[in-house]
């Protein structure tokens, strides 16, 4: 690993563009994707992802396509 660096951890939060709007996150969900496929496309270290479930106008329908983003994501 160049540098000592073995993990990257990314505060995405929610993949919604609104969700993230709401508690304050410029990126949109396209924008979210891309950073991710870029940081996989280097393969030098473990990425890590979080997620928060209950943020505010975050729906069931909300969280079960954040997590079928991440799954896709990591895919």
């Amino acid at each position: 690993m160049n540098h000592g660096v073995n993990r990257m951890s990314i505060g995405v939060q929610s993949f919604n563009t609104n969700v993230r709007q709401m508690v304050g996150r410029l990126d949109t969900q396209e924008t979210v994707l891309q950073r991710l496929a870029d940081v996989k496309a280097y393969a030098q270290c473990s990425l890590v992802i979080d997620l928060i479930f209950g943020l505010p106008g975050q729906t069931m329908e909300v969280w079960e396509r954040d997590l079928e983003l991440l799954v896709e994501s990591c895919g």
